[in-house]
């Protein structure tokens, strides 16, 4: 392509030339067109009428030597030595009794907050947890659990009129709500609707008169025994 525009130019510099009047100004027109073309550093293979005012020269480019980067070896690192865990010791009896007791005790504390929140949601007062009451209850689930039965009547006709002025404690109002659940993914729960779904215990549960409670509970395989027994101090 340049090569044919150079040569173009030139022809028609030398049809100028022909031109009587106008030679001179032809020629320096023709000068300034191949001088404008040549400054393009142009290899062209012809000979030029005249001087070039400079001489071109292709700059020599230097070679990027590209350093590649040091690639570090790889040391191995030695394995991290495996960290054995003490297996656990296995509870004693002793342990194993006193955690079936914590879970128990935690049974008969939800069964005491239940009853309360319904107390509550009626307007009634929340009862006070008796700690005498509450082990007259547990002993009448343990008493249940261990001879197979399941009534407000023990196997000595004794109920829990009996049973609390046996143990001492001063009421002059009481009544007693009993539960027994077998294999209940929430134990705790479906005694809570049983009583509801009751109209006898529901009544005992939202009694105005009383003002005291203790709940007993005992875990005996998948059997569960409540016993909730309400007072009024006098």
């Amino acid at each position: 392509m340049a090569k044919s525009s150079l040569s173009r130019v030139s022809l028609t510099a030398l049809e100028q030339d022909e031109v009587g009047n106008k030679g001179q100004r032809t020629r320096l027109g023709a000068q300034k067109s191949l001088s404008w073309l040549l400054v393009g550093c142009i290899a062209l293979p012809i000979k030029l009428p005249f001087p070039v005012p400079f001489e071109c020269k292709t700059p020599r480019q230097t070679p990027t030597i590209r350093r590649q980067p040091r690639r570090r070896k790889s040391v191995p690192r030695p394995a991290p030595e495996p960290v054995l865990e003490a297996p656990e010791p296995i509870p004693s009896q002793k342990t194993r009794r006193d955690s079936t007791a914590v879970a128990q005790s935690n049974l008969s504390q939800l069964i005491y907050t239940e009853v309360n929140d319904i107390r509550q949601s009626y307007g009634l007062q929340p009862l006070q947890w008796n700690g005498d009451v509450a082990k007259v209850a547990r002993r009448h689930s343990q008493n249940m659990a261990a001879n197979n039965f399941f009534s407000h009547a023990d196997p000595q006709g004794n109920t829990a009129l009996e049973r609390l002025l046996n143990a001492g404690v001063r009421f002059n109002l009481v009544a007693e709500n009993l539960a027994l659940n077998e294999n209940a993914p929430d134990p705790v729960a479906q005694a809570i609707m049983g009583w509801w779904d009751s109209p006898g215990h529901r009544r005992n549960m939202l009694r105005a008169e009383v003002t005291e409670t203790g709940v007993g509970v005992i875990r005996q395989g998948e059997e569960y025994f409540f016993t909730q027994v309400f007072i009024r101090q006098p």
